[in-house]
């Protein structure tokens, strides 16, 4: 990994963070303690994340799990995350999932503005 690909690793992992603080003071049921718990669980979201799908690309040969396929994956991956962080905690898969999507809209809504406003 050069250095320009760790910077934008840690940039997307902050991204990634503050996502999930926002998300987390909109979504009942999702509770984040602090912006060092939310950075932490990122982490493990994307460890989690590339073996995971690691794992389906590797082994799973011809098998679309579709939207929502995927919506359960990512609830149990937050969920998963959540009892891995201390600071991170979700009230079922329901919201787990909701969160993911959310965080996802959140981080595509950082990046286009970081696009279009030139910080990057």
């Amino acid at each position: 990994m050069n250095h320009h690909s760790l910077i934008e690793a840690l940039v997307q992992l902050v991204i990634t963070s503050i996502s999930v603080l926002i998300v987390a003071r909109l979504l009942p049921g999702m509770r984040v303690r602090s912006f060092g718990s939310a950075f932490a669980f990122a982490f493990v979201v994307a460890l989690l994340n590339a073996v995971l799908w690691f794992f389906f690309a590797g082994h799973a040969y011809g098998v679309h799990i579709g939207i929502i396929g995927s919506l359960i994956l990512n609830g149990i991956l937050f969920l998963v995350a959540g009892r891995i962080v201390d600071g991170v905690a979700f009230s079922g898969c329901v919201t787990a999932a909701l969160a993911s999507v959310g965080v996802a809209a959140v981080n595509y809504g950082i990046r286009y503005l970081m696009q279009h406003l030139n910080w990057r």
